[in-house]
């Protein structure tokens, strides 16, 4: 109890301490000097520091005077703005073209989710079905960034080791990228028609779990793609039912 009501008058100083703190500089900034004034609104020295204080160097006399003509330009421009009623005029019919924009686009949003796409969800059997028929390949790359003869080089000693038995697992310890060896060289699960050129030209090769393509040139370098262990249905589910 005792920690609990020591706890409570810290707490309590606290405000107290933040109040008259709010107080003193309120105070403060009532005793500022007015360098200019328009109308019944001043500019004070705060004002005109906080300005240039966007300027890392130190300003001349001249460059002090522009900006403070500036300061007060900005504040004839938005005494006028404001007994005028242009610009707030401006700023409603841009509002309200932006809420209509948004509101159409919500509205299409909506329409979207409530038809199409409910009409295209599938059921887990018939995302089952199609994955029987059309399984993914689980796709992982040996590679090397560079295109030139070294990284070919290395690239068809790795082709070699994998032509006498040699797992893919080691190859490509020994012969790929850093970046590519963090995700086990996992490029991802694709469905033989998703690869884009020039990997789809390679597919043929890849018919089974294990087979690999030959050496090719990619943006990002020489590879060889390696067709791993088909993943099941749950793995990929999210793919099928996309």
């Amino acid at each position: 109890m005792e920690r609990y009501n020591r706890r409570i008058m810290l707490i309590t100083g606290a405000v107290i301490i933040f109040i008259l703190a709010l107080f003193y500089w309120k105070g403060l900034a009532d005793k500022l000097p007015v360098l200019a004034k328009v109308n019944d609104r001043e500019i004070t020295t705060l004002d005109f520091r906080t300005f240039v204080s966007q300027t890392e160097r130190k300003l001349s006399d001249n460059e002090k005077k522009l900006a403070l003509d500036y300061l007060v330009a900005q504040e004839v421009i938005n005494i006028y703005a404001e007994k005028t009623g242009v610009v707030e005029k401006f700023l409603k019919e841009d509002f309200d073209k932006e809420l209509e924009y948004y509101r159409r686009n919500l509205m299409i949003e909506e329409l979207y989710a409530r038809t199409v796409e409910e009409q295209a969800k599938v059921s887990t059997k018939e995302a089952e079905a199609f994955h029987k028929q059309h399984p993914y390949m689980a796709l992982f790359i040996i590679g090397k960034s560079r295109i030139n003869e070294q990284a070919q080089e290395m690239m068809n000693k790795a082709h070699k080791l994998l032509r006498e038995g040699i797992s893919y697992r080691k190859v490509m310890k020994m012969y790929c990228d850093p970046e590519l060896r963090t995700g086990g060289g996992l490029l991802g699960y694709f469905l033989p028609d998703e690869l884009p050129p020039p990997y789809d030209l390679h597919m043929p090769q890849l018919t089974h779990s294990g087979k690999y393509s030959e050496v090719f040139e990619t943006d990002y370098g020489y590879i060889i793609v390696f067709r791993g262990v088909d993943p099941p249905y749950k793995t990929i589910s999210p793919l099928v039912r996309a």
